[in-house]
C-alpha cells in the first residue's frame, strides 16, 4: 500500500514543470490536500507548518500555465474550502491555522507584503455613520472574516483577504464621494435673495424627492449680503446655480417686483382665483410663474412677477374688473287670512265695463246681492274662473284685501341684486315659543311653562338674470320659518 502511495505522489509531482520559469503547468486529480501544500512549499520555496488535522482530496485542471506567485493563492482557496487559511508567523514560515482563529495570530495591521495573506486593515470613513455602513458591507467579506466598527474614530476595522479588503474600500470610496456635502454661495447682482428664494425651493422640491436622504438640498438665504448658500451634493448645486445664475441677469424685464392693483368692481378674492388659474396653465416656468395675494381691508391684488407679466396682469384684471349689471327689486312680504280673503270674494262682485290702465273699473256694492253677467269683452281676459291675467292688477288686490282686514303688509323690503348673484331677505322676529308644561300636584295646581327664543319669519331668495334686451328673469325661493 506504500508502494502504491509513493508511485501517486511521483506520477502528481512530474505532471508539475519545475522549471525556472514566472509560470508553472500544474494538473492533478485526487491528490490529498496536504501533498497540495507540500508541493506548493518546494515550488515557492517556503516553509510551511502543517496542523495534523488538515484532511481531504482536491482536483485541479489547467489548460495553460499560472504564476508561480499565485501558487499561494490558489493554496489559500482550497484551504479556505476547509476553514483554513496560511499565517505569515514571525520565525520566517508560514502557518496554517483556521480562519475564525487567524485574528489571534498575529496578523499584520493595515500593510503586508503577502497578497494571499489575511490581514486586518483600518479604514477611516469621512462623511457616514460607519454603524450604518457596516451593515451594508457584511455581505461583502469572507464567511469567518471579521467587520466591526469605531465610533470615536468613525472606522471599520476589517479581517479579511487583501482582495476583500480591496473592494470594500472601492465601495466605501463610492458611498462616500456620493454623500460628501459641498457648499456653494452665490451673490446676486439683480435680484433680491428673498425674492427668488421661495421659488428656488419649489423647484428643488420637484426636481429632487425629498423622501431620498441623499437628495436633501438646504437653501440658505441671506437678505444682508443678497446672497442663497446652496448646501447638498455637488451634482444638485451645479444645477440649481444654472437656474439662479439665468433668473439673476441683467435684462430688466427679467427682474421680479411688486404692485398692487385694487379692485374697483368685484371681489378681490374672487379674481386672485381666475388669475391662478389662468396663468397656471399659461406657463410652465416655476421660477417666473407670478404668484397673488389678496389684500381684503384694501380690496386690491398683490402681484409679484416679472415686470414683463406686470403689463398684461393689469390688461386681464381691466378686463374682467367691470361694473356688473345691478336688478333693483322692491318686494311686499303680505300676510293674507284665508278664511277673510274667502269672505270678500263672496262680498264683492265684478260688473261689466271696459278695462283701464287702473286695473278695477267697477264693483258691485250690493252687499250680498245676484251676481252680475260678465261682459264678453272682459272674458278674453280670463284664462280659468281661478286665473285672472292682466286687467286685475295685483297692487289693487292688496289694497282691497288689506282695507278689508283680509291682509297685513309685514314689509316691504327692496333690494339692489347684482346679475346672476343670489341676494337674501329676511323677514321675522323671535319669539318665545312653549316647550314644555308642567303642573304641580298640590291644591293649588299651579302650572309651570318652558320657553325657548325662536326666529319665525320668512327668507325671501332672489337671483335676477338680466338678457341683452334688458329682460328681467327672477328666480324666487322662499322659506317660512314658522
Amino acid at each position: 500500500m506504500s508502494k502504491i502511495f509513493k508511485i501517486l505522489m511521483i506520477v502528481a509531482l512530474f505532471s508539475v514543470s519545475l522549471s525556472s520559469r514566472d509560470t508553472v503547468d500544474i494538473n492533478f486529480k485526487g491528490l490529498s490536500i496536504k501533498d497540495f501544500v507540500k508541493m506548493v512549499a518546494k515550488i515557492r520555496n517556503e516553509n510551511i507548518l502543517i496542523d495534523s488535522k488538515l484532511s481531504g482530496n482536491i482536483n485541479f485542471i489547467s489548460v495553460k500555465p499560472i504564476p508561480k506567485k499565485s501558487l499561494m493563492t490558489l493554496l489559500n482557496h482550497v484551504l479556505e474550502t476547509k476553514g483554513y487559511t496560511l499565517v505569515r508567523t514571525g520565525h520566517k514560515y508560514l502557518k496554517i491555522v483556521k480562519i475564525i482563529d487567524a485574528g489571534r495570530s498575529g496578523l499584520p495591521v493595515n500593510t503586508t507584503r503577502d497578497t494571499f495573506q489575511i490581514v486586518t486593515e483600518i479604514i477611516e470613513v469621512d462623511g457616514m455613520n460607519v454603524d450604518l455602513l457596516v451593515t451594508k458591507l457584511r455581505h461583502l467579506v469572507t464567511k469567518n472574516s471579521k467587520i466591526t466598527t469605531s465610533k470615536e474614530t468613525n472606522a471599520l476595522i476589517v479581517t479579511d483577504y487583501p482582495d476583500k479588503i480591496k473592494s470594500i474600500k472601492k465601495i466605501i470610496n463610492l458611498l462616500s464621494s456620493k454623500s460628501q456635502l459641498k457648499t456653494k454661495v452665490i451673490k446676486l447682482d439683480y435680484i433680491k435673495a428673498d425674492v427668488i428664494g421661495p421659488d428656488i425651493k419649489k423647484i428643488t422640491k420637484n426636481l429632487f424627492d425629498p423622501k431620498i436622504a441623499k437628495n436633501n438640498l438646504d437653501i440658505i438665504i441671506n437678505n444682508k449680503t443678497n446672497s442663497i448658500t446652496l448646501v447638498g451634493r455637488q451634482s444638485q448645486i451645479d444645477k440649481v446655480a444654472e437656474l439662479i445664475y439665468a433668473a439673476d441677469n441683467q435684462d430688466d424685464k427679467s427682474s421680479i417686483v411688486m404692485e398692487v392693483i385694487p379692485i374697483n368692481n368685484s371681489s378681490a378674492e374672487e379674481m386672485i382665483k381666475i388669475l391662478e388659474k389662468f396663468y397656471a396653465k399659461k406657463g410652465k416656468n416655476i421660477l417666473y410663474q407670478p404668484s397673488f395675494m389678496n389684500d381684503k381691508e384694501l380690496n386690491s391684488v398683490i402681484v409679484r412677477a416679472r415686470k414683463r407679466d406686470i403689463d398684461d396682469i393689469y390688461d386681464v384684471i381691466r378686463k374682467l374688473d367691470i361694473p356688473k349689471p345691478q336688478v333693483f327689486v322692491k318686494a311686499k312680504i303680505v300676510e293674507i287670512s284665508n278664511e277673510l280673503a274667502s269672505d270678500i270674494g263672496l262680498k264683492y262682485g265684478l260688473a261689466g265695463g271696459q278695462v283701464t290702465s287702473n286695473a278695477l273699473v267697477t264693483m258691485s256694492a250690493n252687499m250680498g246681492g245676484q251676481a252680475i253677467a260678465v261682459d264678453n269683452n272682459l272674458m278674453s281676459y280670463i284664462d280659468t274662473p281661478t286665473n285672472i291675467k292682466d286687467f286685475l292688477a295685483l297692487g289693487a288686490t292688496l289694497s282691497l284685501l288689506e282695507r278689508d282686514g283680509a291682509a297685513e303688509v309685514l314689509s316691504e323690503p327692496s333690494l339692489l341684486c347684482l346679475n346672476n348673484k343670489e341676494s337674501e331677505i329676511y323677514v321675522g322676529n323671535t319669539q318665545s315659543v312653549v316647550t314644555s308644561t308642567a303642573k304641580e300636584a298640590s291644591s293649588t295646581a299651579s302650572t309651570t311653562n318652558s320657553y325657548k327664543r325662536e326666529e319665525i319669519g320668512l327668507t325671501l331668495k332672489i337671483k335676477p338674470r338680466l338678457s341683452s334686451d334688458n329682460k328681467v328673469t327672477l328666480e324666487v325661493e322662499t322659506v317660512i320659518e314658522d
